[in-house]
């Protein structure tokens, strides 16, 4: 086992020699999909899972507390008319 295997990563022998010998920043976009993944360490996918159910829990939560606020103006709305037509009444008489 590699150190690279021993921290987690599975990065593909032939990938590590290309970085080495390119000796250039990988453009990582550039790659197919499951090269990126391949080479990105365990640990780190697992953060950016979290990541990504952290922001849709956040999402379905704001989401939620828009809904219920504007049941809360339906509501005083509602009890406002439900007041206008009182007072209505009352000075009909």
């Amino acid at each position: 086992m590699t150190e690279d295997e021993a921290k987690g990563f599975v990065q593909p022998a032939a990938l590590r020699a290309r970085a080495l010998l390119l000796g250039a920043r990988l453009e990582l976009r550039n790659w197919p999909e499951s090269e990126v993944l391949a080479r990105m360490p365990l640990a780190a996918l697992e953060r950016k899972l979290a990541l990504v159910s952290r922001t849709a829990r956040t999402l379905v939560d704001l989401l939620n507390a828009k809904h219920a606020l504007r049941v809360e103006w339906y509501i005083v709305a509602l009890i406002a008319f439900d007041i206008l037509l009182v007072l209505y009444g009352m000075w009909r008489g």
